[in-house]
Protein backbone atom coordinates (compact mmCIF):
# COMPACT_ATOMS: atom_id res chain seq x y z
CA UNK A 1 0.00 0.00 0.00
CA UNK A 2 2.75 2.41 0.91
CA UNK A 3 4.63 1.63 -2.31
CA UNK A 4 1.55 2.42 -4.41
CA UNK A 5 1.26 5.77 -2.70
CA UNK A 6 4.89 6.57 -3.52
CA UNK A 7 4.39 5.50 -7.15
CA UNK A 8 1.28 7.66 -7.48
CA UNK A 9 3.02 10.57 -5.86
CA UNK A 10 5.99 10.24 -8.23
CA UNK A 11 3.63 9.94 -11.21
CA UNK A 12 1.67 13.06 -10.18
CA UNK A 13 4.89 14.92 -9.48
CA UNK A 14 6.26 13.99 -12.92
CA UNK A 15 3.03 15.14 -14.57
CA UNK A 16 3.26 18.41 -12.71
CA UNK A 17 6.90 18.78 -13.71
CA UNK A 18 6.02 18.06 -17.34
CA UNK A 19 3.29 20.70 -17.19
CA UNK A 20 5.69 23.26 -15.75
CA UNK A 21 8.37 22.52 -18.36
CA UNK A 22 5.89 22.70 -21.25
CA UNK A 23 4.40 25.91 -19.92
CA UNK A 24 7.82 27.52 -19.53
CA UNK A 25 8.77 26.36 -23.01
CA UNK A 26 5.62 27.98 -24.40
CA UNK A 27 6.34 31.23 -22.53
CA UNK A 28 9.94 31.21 -23.76
CA UNK A 29 8.82 30.81 -27.39
CA UNK A 30 6.39 33.72 -26.95
CA UNK A 31 9.19 35.80 -25.45
CA UNK A 32 11.52 35.02 -28.38
CA UNK A 33 8.81 35.90 -30.87
CA UNK A 34 8.13 39.20 -29.15
CA UNK A 35 11.85 39.95 -28.94
CA UNK A 36 12.22 39.26 -32.67
CA UNK A 37 9.30 41.57 -33.42
CA UNK A 38 10.79 44.34 -31.27
CA UNK A 39 14.19 43.92 -32.96
CA UNK A 40 12.58 44.32 -36.39
CA UNK A 41 10.78 47.42 -35.15
CA UNK A 42 14.08 48.84 -33.84
CA UNK A 43 15.69 48.34 -37.25
CA UNK A 44 12.79 50.10 -38.99
CA UNK A 45 12.87 53.00 -36.53
CA UNK A 46 16.65 53.31 -36.96
CA UNK A 47 16.20 53.53 -40.75
CA UNK A 48 13.52 56.19 -40.33
CA UNK A 49 15.75 58.05 -37.87
CA UNK A 50 18.62 58.07 -40.39
CA UNK A 51 16.32 59.33 -43.13
CA UNK A 52 15.07 62.14 -40.90
CA UNK A 53 18.61 63.10 -39.89
CA UNK A 54 19.58 63.35 -43.56
CA UNK A 55 16.54 65.49 -44.28
CA UNK A 56 17.35 67.76 -41.32
CA UNK A 57 20.89 68.11 -42.63
CA UNK A 58 19.56 69.03 -46.08
CA UNK A 59 17.16 71.56 -44.60
CA UNK A 60 19.95 73.17 -42.58
CA UNK A 61 22.64 73.20 -45.26
CA UNK A 62 21.15 72.95 -48.74
CA UNK A 63 19.42 76.05 -50.12
CA UNK A 64 18.53 74.24 -53.36
CA UNK A 65 16.68 71.52 -51.42
CA UNK A 66 14.69 74.13 -49.50
CA UNK A 67 13.73 75.84 -52.77
CA UNK A 68 12.76 72.51 -54.28
CA UNK A 69 10.47 71.72 -51.34
CA UNK A 70 8.96 75.21 -51.41
CA UNK A 71 8.19 74.86 -55.11
CA UNK A 72 6.93 71.30 -54.90
CA UNK A 73 4.93 71.33 -51.66
CA UNK A 74 3.88 74.97 -51.38
CA UNK A 75 3.70 75.98 -55.04
CA UNK A 76 6.04 78.92 -54.45
CA UNK A 77 7.86 80.70 -57.26
CA UNK A 78 10.60 83.31 -57.43
CA UNK A 79 9.84 86.91 -58.35
CA UNK A 80 9.49 87.27 -62.09
CA UNK A 81 8.91 83.55 -62.73
CA UNK A 82 5.84 82.27 -64.46
CA UNK A 83 4.19 78.90 -64.11
CA UNK A 84 2.95 77.21 -67.23
CA UNK A 85 0.50 74.37 -66.88
CA UNK A 86 -0.03 71.96 -69.74
CA UNK A 87 -3.11 69.80 -69.92
CA UNK A 88 -2.82 66.46 -71.67
CA UNK A 89 -5.69 65.59 -73.98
Amino acid sequence: MNMKFVERFIFIFLLFLLFVVLNESWEYKKYLSKQDSINREIVEIAKENNRLRKEINLLKNNEFYIQLLARKQLGMIKNGERIYKFHNK
